[in-house]
């Protein structure tokens, strides 16, 4: 359930304030992972950690895919082009 609320301003300060036996439960270090990996926005990282969660957590992974997949859009865009004022020689 804590992916749900990836998005809001506080969690990663809602999260360490719980006890240490729940920030070491498996489901929490995902999530966080998860989470370090929407805000980074490391889509290479995301989707590989799709690939390892339960069914019910990539279910609720499926509502960051828009935010995803447009970042990692852009970055391929923003890579593979090159500037408009870059003269590239024809000789």
């Amino acid at each position: 359930m804590i992916i749900a609320f990836l998005l809001k301003i506080d969690f990663y300060r809602e999260i360490q304030q719980r006890p240490s036996r729940i920030l070491e439960a498996p489901e929490v270090k995902i999530a966080l992972q998860i989470q370090l990996a929407v805000f980074s926005k490391n889509f290479v990282s995301f989707f590989r950690l799709l690939n390892q969660v339960p069914y019910m957590t990539a279910c609720i992974m499926h509502r960051y895919f828009f935010q995803i997949r447009t970042t990692a859009i852009r970055s391929l865009v923003k890579a593979h082009t090159t500037p408009k004022n870059t003269g590239v020689p024809v000789s």
